[in-house]
């Protein structure tokens, strides 16, 4: 299974009705309008991400960020802001090589013998190896798609892993 986050527009979510939106998302992928991209992408964005203000339907209330294993609602009026957001992100990544190094999540290994510090674990960093050309469709796909919920007067939700 790959931990995948889904971006889907939709007509509203609230409280009321996330739980059914949610579960109807699920069910019948193929009628909604969606981007879904991989957590690896999410994690090396979270700093940013989290400038935003979204919210959480479940909680009824707002969160700094996206809700990493539930749903968040991207209201309408932040779409603006987030689009230009992954167009700067876009710009920045046209620089990258063809083959894009990134640093991941920090692995932690634990050994029987201590390490020069005295401790038994050590550990490193991930580094993620993403192409160029992939990263720049999926931003490009999720621009498209919030633009779309934009102009159309609609919301975001993400679905968390």
């Amino acid at each position: 299974m790959s931990l995948n986050h889904e971006f889907v527009i939709v007509g509203d979510l609230n409280k009321s009705n996330w739980t059914n939106l949610t579960s109807d998302f699920f069910e019948n992928k193929d009628t909604f309008e969606y981007v879904s991209v991989h957590d690896d992408y999410i994690s090396y964005f979270a700093d940013f991400i989290s400038f935003f203000t979204m919210h959480n339907p479940c909680k009824n209330d707002d969160v700094e960020g996206l809700c990493y294993y539930g749903v968040t609602k991207i209201p309408n009026e932040k779409l603006s802001d987030i689009i230009k957001f992954l167009e700067h992100l876009l710009g920045i990544f046209t620089f990258a090589p063809d083959e894009i190094h990134l640093k991941g999540e920090y692995i932690t290994e634990y050994s029987e013998t201590p390490n020069a510090a005295g401790y038994y674990e050590d550990g490193h960093y991930e580094m993620l190896k993403i192409s160029k050309e992939k990263m720049l469709k999926k931003l490009q796909s999720l621009i498209n798609l919030f633009t779309k919920a934009k102009v159309e007067d609609k919301c975001i939700m993400h679905c968390g892993i």
